[in-house]
């Protein structure tokens, strides 16, 4: 979270504070854990002890995490995961929220230490990296700011290209 100020055709920031551990590929190892579950519930295998298995795995939770963006329901699907075992199921994106919850929580004190630091009213929120662009951050963020709308046109950062 950086808190910067645009004036005279100048950004200058003014704040900058981040969590190292939390990105897109945390809200992917949540649905590869859940997985993981399901499947040693099931087979009593751990996809975690199979490399290809668990590659398969996360490239379909990945898959599935980008998807729930625009759609309420997902099906997850690996087939042969294991000899003779596919893994289908349906993901909600409610129950993928829940399931990030405690990621969503990491996410508020940046968000307050940030708060500290803004001088005057927020004109726009850019939001960076590919955890940013998940509903539920962006439903983190909107509550966090009171229930403001973060309209597409106000996030006007390529997430792919910022370094």
């Amino acid at each position: 979270v950086s808190v910067v100020s645009y004036s005279d055709n100048k950004i200058t920031t003014a704040f900058s504070v981040y969590e190292p551990f939390l990105g897109g590929r945390d809200f992917d190892e949540v649905l590869v854990n859940y997985c993981s579950d399901v499947v040693m519930k099931a087979i009593k295998k751990d996809v975690k002890e199979k490399k290809s298995a668990l590659t398969r795995l996360r490239t379909e939770c990945e898959r599935v995490k980008i998807k729930l963006n625009t759609v309420s329901e997902e099906i997850l699907s690996v087939d042969n995961l294991f000899p003779d075992y596919d893994l289908d199921m349906r993901i909600s994106r409610n129950k993928f929220d829940e399931m990030c919850a405690h990621l969503l929580k990491k996410i508020t004190p940046l968000l307050l230490n940030a708060k500290e630091h803004i001088k005057s009213g927020v004109y726009a929120v850019e939001m960076i990296g590919f955890g940013s662009r998940l509903a539920c951050v962006q439903q983190h963020l909107s509550e966090f700011l009171k229930g403001a709308q973060l309209p597409a046109h106000r996030r006007t950062t390529d997430s792919e290209e910022v370094v």
